[in-house]
């Protein structure tokens, strides 16, 4: 049930190895190997590190068993330039200098067992439905093991630099026909902050069972783009076009601005405009004179009935010192209409 090979060999590195047990009924145990030269400047830890990730994917998110009996982490000797290559039951990895960064490039790697290797996505032609997927994980996964990470915050900054430009191009445009200069961000950022701002949108809970829903009745079926999409839409029991359409099919940017604000004795009203075609979550934030501030969020989901514009309300506590749209988690390519000043 694996659609490719690999193998590494040498007669010097060393070999670290442990084990998991990934199912709930304790039936199934997966050996787990870290492999390396002596001089390796992470990889000691690489073992210890595969076997937390592979613990998290398979009891916490997604919350599917790790498929195959074994996973090996192979160090490629080519100093701390990092970046990886999946393959079934293996992945070949460089080095890097800080333990947080080792710990996302595993995360990534051991995430595309799932897409596109348990599933049989085909990565070549649809790249969003595996390394989509492979991007999104660590938004989940790494700040659990490495609490002072925020990989979506750093995704965010990559996106909104190339969102909105000409050359910025729909997920479903065949990723082989896409320059690679664009291809990153419609392989991977794009894709992996878009299913982050959906299951968001649509609860955690929700969502992780949509994708169990999808893995479950998909795995090995080679699923395109659509099956997913229904599959999707069949499992919430909600046509989510308003979601797919602007973020997989459409150009489009995301970009929301502070339209206007109306300040009264009691509350402040303030309209927020979607300016870009792309739905995202709203936060809203007043700063008052006296040191506090009142937050407002609402999902992407406020958007769905394609309107443009909405209104929300914060309790006036003080003199109002500014308003503020957005966080680090939030994409936007424009802060200059984010933010009020009375």
């Amino acid at each position: 049930n694996v659609p490719d090979f690999a193998f590494a060999t040498s007669s010097y590195y060393l070999w670290d190895a442990t084990s998991l047990v990934v199912s709930d009924d304790a039936s199934r145990r997966v050996q787990i190997h870290a492999v390396y030269p002596p001089d390796s400047p992470d990889f000691d830890d690489v073992a210890q590190i595969s076997k937390d990730i592979i613990a998290h994917l398979s009891f916490k998110f997604p919350r599917v068993a790790y498929p195959y009996p074994t996973m090996t982490a192979f160090n490629r000797p080519n100093g701390t330039r990092g970046g990886g290559m999946e393959f079934p039951m293996m992945i070949n990895d460089g080095s890097y200098t800080t333990r947080t960064n080792t710990v996302g490039l595993t995360i990534h790697e051991i995430a595309h067992t799932y897409f596109p290797f348990y599933m049989g996505t085909n990565e070549r032609k649809y790249s969003f439905m595996d390394e989509g997927w492979a991007h999104m994980f660590p938004f989940v996964v790494k700040p659990a093991l490495e609490p002072t990470s925020d990989p979506l915050n750093s995704s965010l900054k990559t996106y909104s630099a190339r969102a909105g430009y000409e050359a910025e191009l729909p997920m479903m445009i065949p990723s082989n026909s896409i320059d690679a200069a664009e291809y990153r961000i419609a392989a991977y950022n794009r894709p992996g902050i878009a299913y982050f701002i959906l299951r968001e949108a649509l609860g955690h809970e929700a969502f992780d069972n949509a994708l169990r829903d999808f893995m479950d009745s998909w795995n090995g079926k080679h699923p395109g783009p659509y099956d997913f999409f229904i599959s999707f839409n069949k499992s919430i029991g909600e046509d989510l076009s308003w979601f797919w359409k602007p973020w997989f099919f459409e150009h489009g940017y995301p970009d929301l601005a502070i339209a206007d604000v109306q300040i009264g004795d009691e509350s402040i009203r303030v309209v927020v405009q979607k300016k870009g075609k792309l739905p995202v979550p709203v936060q809203l934030t007043a700063y008052f004179n006296d040191a506090t501030k009142e937050v407002v969020s609402r999902p992407a989901s406020v958007w769905r009935d394609g309107k443009e514009e909405i209104l929300l309300e914060v309790a006036l506590n003080s003199q109002l010192d500014s308003l503020e749209l957005g966080n680090g988690h939030i994409p936007d390519i424009n802060r200059d209409n984010d933010v009020y000043s009375p």
